[in-house]
């Protein structure tokens, strides 16, 4: 399941991988399925942790709206975003890592999951 591979992305505890942010991991998960999403991109992608995406944003949020946009679906890219604010109670990193890694790493399965039934 695409939702555990990206949580174990994320936690450091997937072989032959080193631990990923948050973006990273969404968009790892997904770079076999996409073109667009390259090593390059992966490696990209590390300046969007840790609060550091447009905004404050949460990482992994803006990895799948980075997806769903590229895709020709920014209506999912919306739909997300309102999903995720409910679910994660935020869209914004800062106040989404005072709940601690378990946490982060529950919305990187569920944001994972919700892509790729999108």
């Amino acid at each position: 399941m695409v939702g555990n591979f990206a949580e174990k992305l994320f936690l450091g505890q997937q072989n032959g991988y080193k631990r990923l942010n948050c973006a990273q991991a969404i968009a790892e998960a997904f770079r076999q399925e996409y073109d667009f999403l390259t090593e390059e991109t992966v490696k990209n992608f590390k300046k969007m942790g840790h609060g550091k995406a447009p905004n404050g944003e949460c990482g992994m949020l803006f990895a799948a709206k980075y997806i769903f946009e590229k895709n020709g679906h920014p209506d999912k890219a919306q739909e997300f975003e309102n999903h995720f604010r409910e679910f994660a109670g935020t869209t914004k990193c800062k106040e989404l890592i005072k709940k601690k890694i378990p946490f982060c790493a529950q919305c990187i399965n569920r944001t994972a999951t919700f892509i790729d039934k999108n």
